[in-house]
């Protein structure tokens, strides 16, 4: 339910509301908030397809089709982790909605309540670390997400004038029809910059706070090194060396 009226308010989109819903009805059945967590886990990690057009990284085309993919997964990522997080913030509001939980046992609720509480906190750990590797990714998503809850918000505004009858039939209609188009443009499309005004980011390494700072023949090197290496990220010390 909390789910479907992130949905409704424009935080999520109907992909992700699929997934998240889908995860629910399979852990619904075990009672377990490990597996609904672990199936959204699932989600975050690279698809064998990705993974693949990322090695292909020496054509120009497949380049740049796969960073649109690699950006399309943050967005998802940041997305999924964003909805479990903000369910958890209301845990502590459902006992007053709910008093018939006052039935349940003490040990009961707090062992639930504990298990909430872990994965809130790693999913608040997971955000925070999408927050700082990828802050135009972040930067981007949030602008989408304000823009679809206000349009959600907008929408909700105009029925009520139209009702009201402050508002004609036709000056309604054509609003609301505008609304619409803006609101699935954000939910289907990937969003672009604004001609003139950034350009966009092609290059995923742009995105890595740590490199930022290096002067650009130094970025370049380490681009070459990283690049020439990431398919072999086989264990720790490689990956360290």
């Amino acid at each position: 339910v909390d789910y479907e009226k992130q949905w409704y308010l424009g935080m999520i989109r109907r992909r992700t509301l699929y997934i998240l819903i889908k995860s629910v009805e399979k852990a619904k059945h075990q009672h377990s908030l490990k597996l609904h967590w672990k199936l959204i886990v699932e989600h975050f990690r690279l698809s064998k397809w990705l993974q693949y057009l990322m090695r292909l990284d020496c054509v120009k085309w497949i380049n740049k089709e796969s960073n649109k993919l690699l950006f399309d997964h943050i967005f998802l990522t940041i997305e999924l982790t964003l909805a479990f997080h903000s369910t958890q913030t209301r845990m502590d509001n459902i006992r007053k909605q709910f008093p018939e939980l006052a039935n349940i046992g003490k040990r009961i609720w707090n062992k639930v309540y504990e298990e909430t509480h872990l994965y809130h906190l790693t999913a608040t750990y997971i955000l925070l670390d999408l927050q700082q590797s990828y802050e135009a990714c972040w930067r981007i998503h949030m602008t989408k997400r304000c823009a679809q809850m206000l349009l959600k918000y907008e929408s909700k505004t105009i029925t009520e004038l139209y009702e009201t009858g402050m508002l004609g039939h036709s000056v309604y209609s054509h609003i609301l029809e505008l609304i619409e188009k803006k609101s699935l443009k954000l939910e289907f499309y990937r969003v672009s910059m604004v001609h003139g005004h950034l350009k966009a980011i092609e290059n995923p390494f742009d995105l890595l706070p740590l490199f930022q700072s290096l002067p650009n023949h130094e970025k370049t090197r380490w681009q070459t090194i990283m690049k020439a290496k990431h398919r072999w990220y086989i264990n720790e010390s490689i990956f360290k060396r």
